[in-house]
């Protein structure tokens, strides 16, 4: 049996203020959907990067999107932040509950969700960046030698 591979992409400042930009001009995830403007591709282009974003997005459970527009928009354009989205992310305390809530319900609910992760700093050094936290180095370490703070 293969050890399992957590996939990450890297979305940058820019990617998520067009993002941002774009959810403003339909009024909502659901009208993105409508609009038939997503796909499932996770390339780094600034196009497909979008498109990833929404399509994480939409897929959410819950169907208001403001509080994920409120987060983005501090993130993108008030910190000047870009993100590494980890994927498939196994949410232990939803696990963990999931069986009295969820499990119940008429509506399906993913157990699999993305987790977002905001950078401030030189999005050149993603690379390194992520060669960083796999081999476990702390923010701190990360900070002082990439001049990149965890947000």
């Amino acid at each position: 049996m293969e050890p399992f591979e957590i996939g990450v992409s890297v979305i940058p400042n820019q990617t998520l203020k067009e993002f941002v930009n774009l959810l403003e001009a339909s009024g909502s995830l659901e009208a993105l959907r409508e609009q038939n403007a997503l796909s499932s591709k996770k390339t780094r282009t600034v196009e497909e990067s979008i498109k990833f974003l929404a399509s994480v997005a939409i897929n959410l459970s819950f169907s208001n999107s403001t509080p994920l527009h409120s987060i983005l928009k501090i993130a993108a354009k008030r910190y000047q932040c870009f993100a590494i989205v980890e994927y498939p992310y196994f949410e232990l305390d939803m696990w963990a509950g999931y069986s009295k809530v969820y499990s119940a319900s008429f509506t399906p609910f993913s157990r699999i969700c993305h987790r977002m992760h905001f950078f401030e700093g030189d999005e050149g050094e993603t690379d390194k960046l992520l060669d960083m936290l796999k081999q476990g180095e702390s923010f701190k370490d990360i900070k002082n030698e990439l001049k990149i703070d965890y947000k």
